[in-house]
């Protein structure tokens, strides 16, 4: 049945009055999900115009997917996509309204599948969340299933998300092109109508057409392949274990493939193009040895039959954690021993480290909602250095960890920092948590736990929260009593550790993991322990940490701090739970100094009041190897962000530093390899006011690769308040338009900003109409309507007249000066 026949067999049906009131009650949002009441007196309007039934970002819970079956056929000639989709629902609360998520496809075809017969359903689109409705006209009633069938049309995306194209050139020059996926975290509505959140688990079954020349691989083994008219082949494969949406897979390409099993006989491949299937025999042999270490750690076998890697020519994130079929950039691959480095190797180790440890810890067990996203990520960045220290200990992973942890203090020092744990509610919000503080912060408090718990309670509290919760979904505080039932079970073996609390003066016997946890997912930034000895007597203070003048900004903050410290008479560590704004801690016997933070295991920094830095001095002088490597580097770490220079400083000596070719050449080695978020931020500032038009032009088209893309909109305002840059960044906003309003995404802040940064300083009628000229030859879709655009023609406007009035008097009181000057210098 056609859509067209599905909407006039609606349109007949609501001719109906009692048809209609039932529908209007069923557009009330169900009470699994209560809305606010300042929304439900919103009433949002479908692309049809007429009311949509749903006014949240969030899909509502009366209904949810059990299994999909999912046929998709990827034109690579055309570059676009037709599917179709059967999910079977299982229904909550009686409603007569379905809500799902597609985000720029056509619905070709739209039925409900009932015991009853099949019924056409009515589709409403509201794009802003990216949903459909679904309207049926008879009641789907709670505690029942049914099927949904949605055909559906699309364009392959020429960005990096959802089902998008990709191409690479062969060594003759041929261009061959390809279809993969990525999905996380809100980009499988673009590929196919779904509930995509989360929390919404479920099983699929999925079927891909494709051309004799090409493979098609996703996320299960292929378990036929059908033969079709027109000499086309469709692949079926098995059907996935219970799983979120954004772990789907599928790529149609000419990949090779080199393959293996592993101990427990899981097949392990490695997919590549053609020309650099002799580059992955590193990345299989590497995968084969972590994927044995995983199921030995976690005590879980894997579950899947099969486990990919794929190297994408074209792929924006490091690497993709989908279940079964995990895609990587090229670069975090690929491995030639011939010319690929040390560093490279290391690199390649952790990014497929990190992936496999998703399969657990993000796949079998996922976040409820994206604001625990540090739970997925933080837990396979603190993975990375577990498992390749164990399976590649030649890599010496364990010397890098503190660098991450340096990493993330740098941002979350910040006043814009966010807790580790963060409310987001929609798709742009939810981008801007891939960052460091869920990575590297969730890795570093994870180390801290680990440490303070010790590492067995560690691993078997892992243990029992991945076994209770598999195939389901949590949220932290589900890791949190894992991990608490068990540490007042397991004491340590074979190392010398002594735990204090302030309650007992003694051995603690337990610990309130999330009383202790909480303090550090639920509030951003971090502490500075200041610390001050007084014979026996140790005075401890605690305050946030926080690059700014304004005290009140650091007001309110409390953690409890798992403190760790050695001192000059015992080389035991000793573990005090600091949980006050002050306390008091008493050594047996008073010391010569004491070293706190024992390697830097501890997300904070210390500073020593009256003689405690001079005694740590005093020592490291005398016999440095009394503390560790690490230990070493998080004091250096910590006298550097105490007693940092001046931001005005540096970025001085910066500015001026960029004004020649070496030392822009200078400025951009640091800026490549530095750890120090802030100090790169300036950096980055003073090479854009560099002199040399040279370097302006490689610095942006430099985007993606050492700069971030998302600092490109920085750099190009910056070089267009630049005397010699101001017409480069013109020229590279009118050539890459189309390219920067699909990254950034048409009408947001950041186009706005390039706009109005780029344009705003012009004061000549030349450059206005230049202006005039470009941004009115756009059409409505590239953007003629945004506000932005006519607040630049409006300020440029202002600063041509300000020029007409007062630059001749300007230039006459300049010249008279410039001659009053002269003379006096005669």
């Amino acid at each position: 049945m056609t859509l067209t026949t599905v909407l006039q067999t609606r349109d007949t049906m609501l001719d109906s009055p009692p048809l209609l009131l039932l529908l209007l009650l069923f557009a009330s949002p169900s009470g699994a999900q209560p809305p606010n009441p300042e929304q439900h007196k919103e009433v949002l309007i479908s692309s049809s115009g007429q009311p949509f039934p749903w006014n949240h970002m969030r899909l509502p819970k009366t209904v949810s997917p059990l299994h999909y079956d999912l046929g998709i056929h990827p034109n690579l000639t055309t570059l676009d996509f037709t599917g179709v989709v059967r999910i079977q629902l299982q229904v909550h609360e009686d409603t007569g309204v379905i809500v799902l998520h597609a985000k720029q496809m056509q619905i070709t075809e739209a039925l409900l599948l009932a015991p009853e017969g099949v019924r056409p359903l009515r589709v409403l689109e509201y794009p802003p969340f990216h949903q459909l409705a679904l309207l049926s006209d008879t009641l789907l009633t709670r505690g029942r299933t049914y099927e949904v069938l949605l055909g559906f049309a699309a364009t392959l995306s020429d960005s990096f998300h959802g089902f998008y194209r990709s191409s690479y050139h062969t060594s003759s020059g041929a261009v061959r092109v390809l279809a993969s996926t990525q999905f996380e975290a809100t980009f499988a509505r673009a590929a196919f109508p779904c509930f995509d959140e989360p929390a919404f688990k479920a099983k699929f079954t999925i079927r891909i057409i494709r051309e004799p020349r090409h493979i098609a691989v996703s996320n299960m083994p292929t378990v036929k392949t059908v033969a079709l008219p027109g000499g086309l082949l469709e692949d079926h494969f098995d059907t996935t274990v219970k799983m979120s949406t954004y772990l789907v897979a599928y790529i149609v390409s000419d990949f090779l493939s080199v393959s293996r099993t592993t101990q427990r006989g899981v097949k392990i491949s490695v997919y590549a193009v053609p020309e650099k299937i002799d580059q992955t025999a590193f990345a299989l042999d590497t995968a084969v040895r972590l994927l044995d270490f995983y199921e030995d750690y976690f005590d879980i076998p894997y579950p899947l039959p099969k486990q990919d890697l794929a190297a994408i020519p074209d792929f924006q994130s490091g690497a993709m954690e989908n279940w079964g079929l995990t895609t990587y950039r090229e670069t975090a691959l690929l491995y030639d021993p011939d010319k690929s480095s040390p560093s490279d190797k290391l690199a390649i180790t952790k990014v497929i480290a990190h992936e496999l440890a998703h399969q657990w810890f993000g796949n079998l067990v996922t976040m409820e909602w994206w604001n625990d996203l540090w739970l997925n990520e933080g837990f396979a960045k603190f993975m990375e250095f577990i498992s390749v220290n164990v399976t590649n200990p030649e890599l010496h992973v364990d010397d890098f960890f503190l660098g991450k942890c340096f990493e993330a203090m740098e941002v979350d020092s910040l006043p814009s920092s966010h807790p580790v744990s963060t409310h987001v509610e929609n798709p742009m919000q939810i981008q801007e948590i891939f960052d460091d503080v869920s990575y590297d912060k969730g890795a570093c408090i994870l180390n801290m736990l680990r440490d303070f718990v010790t590492p067995e309670a560690f691993e078997i509290g892992i243990i029992r929260y991945l076994r209770r919760f598999s195939y389901q979904n949590t949220v932290s505080r589900h890791l949190w009593e894992s991990l608490t039932d068990v540490s007042a079970h397991v004491h340590t073996r074979g190392r010398a550790c002594i735990f204090w609390t302030k309650e007992t003066g003694n051995i603690r016997n337990s610990l309130d993991v999330q009383a202790i946890m909480d303090t550090w997912t639920l509030q951003e930034g971090f502490p500075l322990v200041t610390v001050e000895v007084r014979g026996r007597e140790v005075r401890l203070s605690q305050e946030r940490y926080l690059k700014t003048d304004e005290p009140s900004l650091t007001d309110g903050f409390l953690w409890q701090i798992p403190l760790t410290y050695v001192t000059s008479a015992s080389s035991t560590i000793r573990r005090f739970l600091l949980k006050t704004k002050t306390d008091v801690l008493y050594l047996p016997q008073e010391v010569d100094w004491v070293k706190f933070n024992v390697d830097m295991s501890g997300y904070y920094m210390v500073h020593y009041e009256g003689d405690g830095w001079n005694a740590i001095i005093n020592l490291l002088q005398h016999n440095h190897t009394v503390l560790t490597s690490n230990d070493r580097a998080s004091l250096v770490h910590d006298v550097f962000q105490l007693v940092s220079l001046p931001v005005d400083v540096t970025m001085a000596v910066f500015t001026v530093g960029a004004r020649t070719p070496e030392g822009w050449d200078f400025l951009f080695e640091r800026y490549r390899t530095s750890l120090q978020m802030s100090v790169k931020s300036r950096m980055k500032v003073a090479m854009a006011f560099s002199p040399l038009q040279g370097k302006l032009t490689r610095w942006v088209r430099l985007r993606g690769e050492v700069m971030k893309l998302q600092d490109l909109p920085d750099v190009l305002v910056t070089i267009s308040r630049n005397p010699h840059g101001y017409k480069l960044a013109w020229d590279f906003l009118r050539a890459n338009w189309h390219t920067l309003i699909k990254k950034f995404d048409l009408g947001t802040s950041l186009v706005a900003y390039m706009v109005n940064g780029v344009t705003n300083q012009y004061s000549t009628t030349e450059m206005l109409d230049e202006v005039k000229l470009f941004f009115g030859s756009l059409t409505e879709e590239t953007g003629s309507e945004m506000r932005c655009i006519q607040q630049t023609y409006e300020t440029i406007g202002d600063n041509i007249r300000w020029m007409d009035a007062h630059l001749p008097h300007l230039q006459a009181w300049l010249d008279k000066r410039s001659s009053h000057t002269v003379h006096e210098d005669l």
